[in-house]
């Protein structure tokens, strides 16, 4: 059975690797596994590659504490104490940056760019498609210098 293009974004809502959905795709509460395990994909690419998940929870923080401050001043016409706004907005980017961290490795495997690591085979260093594709046209007989 071939795995569709959401089954990679289910795997890793579900905290598995999105591309074999065997081995755990966190390695603490927001760590995420720099390598799977099980398939050997890198999660990782390049530094920065949560930056995005990050900034979409911050700004879920502040949705929240400053809705909630904006809805007490409304409500009750006085100065909500800070303190509550900071805690609701805090708690909002606690519960949702593990999801998103989800979401965007699940999106980064959709798009291609979470694959294994280079295979090194004496002095040629090739990725595992790049392998792949050549045996496949070494067998049909379709040569292509790379």
């Amino acid at each position: 059975m071939s795995a569709g293009p959401a089954d990679s974004v289910t795997r890793a809502l579900r905290g598995r690797c999105p591309a074999c959905g065997e081995a755990p795709l966190f390695a603490g509460v927001f760590r995420v596994v720099e390598v799977c395990d099980r398939c050997g994909v890198r999660h990782e690419r390049q530094e920065g590659t949560w930056v995005v998940a990050a900034g979409l929870s911050a700004a879920l923080g502040m949705f929240f504490g400053g809705g909630l401050t904006l809805w007490w001043f409304a409500e009750h016409h006085e100065v909500v104490s800070p303190l509550m706004p900071a805690l609701v907005g805090l708690l909002a980017i606690v519960l949702s940056f593990r999801v998103l961290k989800s979401l965007l490795a699940g999106a980064l495997h959709l798009a291609g760019e979470v694959t294994p690591d280079a295979v090194v085979e004496g002095k040629v260093i090739h990725l595992e498609r790049a392998k792949a594709e050549r045996e496949r046209r070494a067998r049909h007989g379709d040569v292509k210098k790379v």
